[in-house]
């Protein structure tokens, strides 16, 4: 869910940060590559995805509330995939 890449994204970009940002949405990453061109954005669902590399951390912001609580909390085992 990582939507337009606006707050969060922007602000890991300018600390730095590389960042893969996972979205249902085309529309939520059409915007976020016009933001952040220079990232990664692959159009998911956040709880069939399967990254072939790992992360030095993962952010779910605004992505939970759209999930039932059954899905969310089988959302950690798929984080530590």
């Amino acid at each position: 869910g990582c939507g337009s890449g606006i707050p969060i994204a922007k602000y890991l970009i300018e600390q730095g940060c590389q960042l893969t940002g996972v979205d249902a949405s085309t529309v939520m990453l059409d915007m976020a590559q016009q933001n952040f061109p220079e990232q990664i954005w692959i159009n998911a669902d956040i709880r069939q995805f399967r990254a072939e590399q790992t992360f030095d951390g993962i952010l779910a912001w605004d992505s939970f509330f759209h999930l039932n609580p059954e899905d969310q909390r089988q959302m950690f085992a798929q984080f530590s995939m």
